[in-house]
């Protein structure tokens, strides 16, 4: 009887280590979507507040991130921090879609600019101002996507830093209702 206890115990202590993926902390997924838009592969990375299964078929609003690769581990851990940890509901659970960025200044700039000394040179601004064609891309192709393949209740927020927080006011401005909400963080005004 006592070894049957122990072969019992020894079994759900390691079940939780099956769970593990080779003993690393994973955040979220890396997607990505074939964009007709911008004719071009975009990476996106996607946070669930209950990992990769969704057992009480919850459905969670949704964080899109401008500058994806630099911002998604602090914003999925906040919301995480804020929505699940220690019993806290300061925030509802929420997914996060981190964009991955593959022209920046093209992406998150409204308009061309030739230069704009000392913000800017003539270098790095040769891409700039495809922002209307980056937010056709997320409204006409992204929260689509991530509509049919996320549990995703009908509420976006969008957040951006410098020129990521250019855009997010660009969209609160000129496409009103492509947002629920919007953060902008030191954006680029200049």
């Amino acid at each position: 009887m006592k070894n049957l206890l122990l072969l019992i115990f020894a079994a759900l202590v390691s079940l939780p280590a099956g769970a593990q993926n080779n003993g690393s902390v994973v955040v979220g997924t890396i997607d990505s979507i074939q964009s007709k838009v911008l004719n071009e592969q975009r990476k996106i990375w996607v946070y669930l507040p209950q990992g990769k299964q969704n057992p009480s078929g919850n459905r969670y609003p949704v964080i899109y991130l401008l500058d994806g690769t630099f911002h998604f581990l602090s914003v999925a851990g906040m919301v995480q921090q804020f929505s699940q940890v220690n019993g806290n509901t300061l925030c509802p659970e929420m997914i996060v879609v981190g964009i991955v960025n593959t022209d920046r200044t093209r992406d998150l700039t409204p308009t061309h600019v030739a230069a704009d000394p000392p913000y800017m040179d003539s270098t790095l601004s040769k891409t700039s101002g495809g922002g209307e064609q980056f937010l056709s891309f997320v409204e006409k192709e992204l929260i689509p996507y991530i509509d049919s393949h996320y549990p995703t209740q009908p509420y976006r927020m969008l957040i951006g830093h410098s020129f990521g927080g250019l855009m997010a006011i660009h969209s609160m401005l000129y496409h009103t209702r492509l947002f629920n909400a919007y953060i902008s963080i030191d954006p680029s005004m200049w």
